[in-house]
């Protein structure tokens, strides 16, 4: 997985905006305000020492657009901040991301501390488009992963993805995706996770950064 939280990465701006230009739009967006946030939109950073980071991750609003496609009227997740897009065929949720300074040689560990969590019933989530190629102006393309839409589970089964550790400009790093939408396609319902407090905890290493 952490593999592809990076491969990701590169292509999902691109993905983003041919989503928005390339899907048939059939009603004007539901669009859904939250109030007492946290924080900030996205992952804002409450605490850091060299031991762990205290992070938070908000929703203060996100929309709803309704798009035909070949099995019928499903819903679109759209909310600003979001740069991670899922595999072609699963659920298109929406996912937050935010590279984490890590110590020389340490492990990472992340656990929810605080949660908020609303529900919604009655959804028809979109799938994610299959990934064009470089240069490929052709329509979107939508197809199902079945073994993720006949589970009556919900997807992601994890909020938080972290990757493997990487350099940039010779400091360690690692990515972090906070998916604060869940989905099960069988039962149609979606949990949004409003407000997430995330402890990412540094074990091991040197305590150096860089």
């Amino acid at each position: 997985m952490s593999k592809k939280l990076n491969d990701t990465l590169k292509k999902s701006i691109f993905l983003v905006l041919s989503i928005l230009l390339s899907i048939s739009v059939l009603a004007t967006d539901a669009k859904i305000d939250f109030e007492n946030s946290w924080g900030k939109h996205g992952i804002t950073a409450k605490k850091q020492d060299k031991n762990h980071v205290l992070i938070n991750s908000s929703i203060s609003s996100f929309s709803l657009t309704e798009t035909q496609l070949n099995k019928g009227l499903f819903q679109t997740i759209t909310t600003s901040g979001v740069l991670l897009q899922n595999e072609s065929g699963a659920p298109n949720i929406p996912t937050f991301s935010s590279y984490i300074a890590v110590p020389q040689g340490a492990k990472v560990i992340t656990k929810i501390t605080s949660m908020e969590t609303e529900a919604f019933q009655d959804l028809a989530i979109a799938p994610s488009p299959v990934i064009p190629k470089d240069n490929d102006n052709s329509p979107l393309t939508f197809e199902f992963d079945n073994s993720i839409y006949n589970s009556n589970a919900l997807y992601p089964s994890n909020i938080i993805q972290t990757s493997e550790p990487m350099k940039i400009r010779g400091m360690d790093v690692v990515l972090i995706g906070i998916s604060p939408f869940q989905y099960n396609p069988v039962t149609k319902e979606m949990l949004v996770h409003k407000n997430i407090e995330i402890e990412i905890i540094f074990e091991g290493g040197n305590q150096h950064f860089g």
